[in-house]
Order: structure tokens, then C-alpha cells, then sequence
């Protein structure tokens, strides 16, 4: 568990309290372990926004599921967490891809085991480079290649075509276009 470079933390099922908190954890997040240590996961290291909300749900869903329901859920959860401010600048968020894993705890009652992988940067790429693409005033549409039906489509080319993004969506390029 402290020599794995994934972010990792165990959480108890039953009040959502950290009670692992590995060396990497405490490195993305800029926690300690030992200040992290029974903390309320959700309520303190949670980013309650609109999006993360409803992330922020679905952990706390998986916690309390019954055994034989949580088989039948995508046990992963992009979530925001706070990193602490530090000497070289104030308070940010770090995005964790986080896969929750539930097992029995040796000392009794169930526990969630979340190893995450850090994607804050990964993200910002992909918001700024879907910026772009909504910015550029070329008409401009992403086609996945296995199927040809269109994934992206830019207000450049909504204006052109006439058909909005939420009506091109979905659709295959050559056989509707």
C-alpha cells in the first residue's frame, strides 16, 4: 500500500471516515497521512460542485450498497479533490479517476479501497482543446472511424449546416449528411 506511486486511500464503508492514506495520496493531494486520517472523505476532501455532486453521490451510493447490488455498477468516479494551499500557492483542485474497490476489513464491516490516478492535467488539455474546437470559426466534426457516426460537432458547422450538435450527434456521417 505506501510503496504503490498510484494515490491510494481505504475508506470505512460505514462512515465514510479515511482510515489509509498512502504516500502518494498525500503527495497529490498535499495531505499528510496523518492529517488525514479520520476525515470525513466526501465532506472534507470532496469539491462540491455541480458536476463532482453528482460524483460525489455515486461514491457515497457505492459505500452503501448491498453486496449483491454493487456487481452490477462501474465502480469508477472521476471526482475533484482539494489539495491544500502551500508555500508555492494557494488551494487547488486535483482531478482523481478513482476505482473503488469494497472488501471486508479485517477489523469488521466493509471498507473501500480507492486507488486513483491523478488526471487533473489530462483534463485541462482535453477542456482546452475542446475550447478550441468550439472557438475556431472552420465548421469542424469529429467521426469515429469504427462506425461513422459523429461524436463531436462545432457551432461553426451547426451554423453552416443549419442542424444543431444535439441533432447531429449520434448520427452517421455519410448515410444522414
Amino acid at each position: 500500500f505506501e510503496q504503490t506511486v498510484a494515490p491510494m486511500c481505504v475508506v470505512k464503508c460505514d462512515d465514510g471516515k479515511i482510515i489509509l492514506w498512502n504516500n502518494a495520496m498525500a503527495e497529490v493531494t498535499q495531505v499528510a497521512e496523518t492529517d488525514a486520517i479520520g476525515k470525513d472523505f466526501v465532506a472534507d476532501f470532496l469539491i462540491h460542485s455541480a458536476r463532482s455532486g453528482t460524483e460525489a453521490q455515486r461514491f457515497v451510493e457505492i459505500m452503501q450498497l448491498a453486496d449483491s447490488e454493487l456487481q452490477e455498477i462501474n465502480n469508477k468516479v472521476d471526482l475533484r479533490i482539494r489539495r491544500v494551499s502551500t508555500p508555492e500557492g494557494p488551494a487547488q483542485e486535483v482531478e482523481l479517476l478513482l476505482s473503488l474497490n469494497r472488501i471486508d476489513s479485517p477489523l469488521g464491516g466493509k471498507v473501500l479501497v480507492c486507488v486513483g490516478q491523478d488526471v487533473t492535467k489530462v483534463l485541462a488539455l482535453q477542456r482546452y482543446t475542446e475550447s478550441l474546437f468550439e472557438q475556431t470559426v472552420a465548421p469542424m466534426c469529429v467521426v469515429r472511424c469504427d462506425d461513422g457516426k459523429i461524436i463531436q460537432w462545432n457551432n461553426a458547422m451547426a451554423e453552416v449546416t443549419q442542424v444543431g450538435a444535439k441533432d447531429a450527434i449520434g448520427k452517421e456521417f455519410v448515410a444522414d449528411f
